[in-house]
């Protein structure tokens, strides 16, 4: 949420992600193939899916710490203090 309490931006961005990582993937496929005349590569599944499951995982520990004390807080205590 923002100051203002309007969080439509975050989801405007998070609807937005999936085109984005299309369009780099599709401009680095562009790239390797005009520019640097690379042809018939196939890059390697298996890096590609354990960088981003393990980028999935690093997220959301993250995430778990950051809302450690919110979790930790009784719900009434937490609007109380908000």
């Amino acid at each position: 949420l923002t100051a203002d309490g309007d969080d439509d931006d975050e989801e405007e961005v998070d609807e937005l992600l999936p085109a984005v990582a299309l369009g780099a993937a599709g401009g680095g496929l562009w790239l390797g193939q005009a520019v640097f005349h690379i042809e018939h590569f196939t890059p390697p599944l298996a890096p590609l899916l354990l960088g981003a499951l393990g980028a999935a995982v690093v997220v959301m520990l993250f995430g778990l710490a950051g809302t450690r004390r919110v979790i930790r807080t009784s719900p009434l205590r937490m609007l109380r203090e908000s």
